[in-house]
This record gives structure tokens, C-alpha cells and sequence, in this order.
């Protein structure tokens, strides 16, 4: 989601686990066991989540903007 919002709309998020992966593991329900097994694979993708933060600045376009860029990304459009 954030390398597609960044490369079809330039649109910046984090995305990762933040330094807390063990939370957003739970958050995400996968098991520690299950992450660590993972883990040792070539092609491993560590999970985690998208954050947007809007600022003081942003105007009510820019949020239109983004919300239907994460709808056609989710749509697969």
C-alpha cells in the first residue's frame, strides 16, 4: 500500500511496525512462532500497517485525494 500510494500518487505514508512489532503483530494476529519461522525464508516481508498524518495544512481536497487513492489501490483498480 505505501510503495503504490508513493509510486502512482506520490503520496507519503510510514509503513512498518513503528518499533513496536511485537504489538502489531498481536494487532495483526499473527503468532511470534509464525513471524520467526517466516523470518528465516529468502523472500521474507516483514508485516505491518500504513500511517497517514494529516497536518494543519492539508486541505479537505488532500484528504479526498488520498482516501481515493487507498480505494482504488484496495479495488485493485
Amino acid at each position: 500500500m505505501a510503495q503504490a500510494l508513493a509510486d502512482r500518487y506520490g503520496i507519503a505514508v510510514r509503513q512498518g511496525a513503528f518499533c513496536s512489532h511485537p504489538f502489531v503483530f498481536r494487532l495483526l494476529g499473527i503468532p511470534n512462532e509464525e513471524i520467526l519461522e517466516e523470518m528465516e525464508e529468502d523472500d521474507f516481508s516483514m508485516p505491518g500497517m500504513v500511517r497517514v498524518s494529516f497536518g494543519i495544512y492539508n486541505t479537505e481536497e488532500e484528504v479526498d485525494t488520498f482516501l481515493d487513492a487507498v480505494r482504488e489501490i484496495a479495488e485493485g483498480r
